[in-house]
C-alpha cells in the first residue's frame, strides 16, 4: 500500500492546491473529494517514496504549494482556524479513517 496525506478544506478552495513537498521533494500527484458535509477534500499521494520507513518518516517535513483562491494555510481551512489532516497508508472497507490531527493557523 502506498501512503497519503488528506486535508479538509474550505468551500470553494479547489484549485488552490498547486503541489506538496515532503522533505525536499515535489510531488504533484493529488485529487480532490466531496466530503459529505460539502466540504472539499484534497488527497495527497504518493508519499510512501518518501516515507518508506520510520527512520524516514519520523520527523518529516509536509509543505503545501497554495495558490488563489486559498492561498494561506487560514484561508484553506475548513473553519479559517484549524487545518484538519489525516495519515493513512490504506482503505479499510473503503473507509480512510478520520482525522489524526490539526493545526492552527496563523493569518
Amino acid at each position: 500500500p502506498d501512503a497519503y496525506v488528506c486535508v479538509i478544506a474550505a468551500k470553494g478552495c479547489r484549485g488552490s492546491f498547486s503541489a506538496a513537498i515532503v522533505n525536499g521533494n515535489r510531488i504533484t500527484s493529488y485529487y480532490w473529494e466531496k466530503e459529505a458535509g460539502g466540504y472539499d477534500i484534497v488527497k495527497v499521494t504518493p508519499l510512501k517514496q518518501w516515507l518508506s520507513t520510520p527512520d524516514r518518516s519520523d520527523g518529516a517535513i509536509l509543505c503545501f504549494v497554495l495558490r488563489p483562491p486559498c492561498w494561506t494555510m487560514r484561508q484553506l481551512s475548513y473553519d479559517g482556524v484549524q487545518l484538519e489532516y489525516a495519515l493513512y497508508d490504506q482503505k479499510s472497507g473503503n473507509y480512510e479513517c478520520c482525522p489524526t490531527g490539526s493545526l492552527v493557523t496563523v493569518g
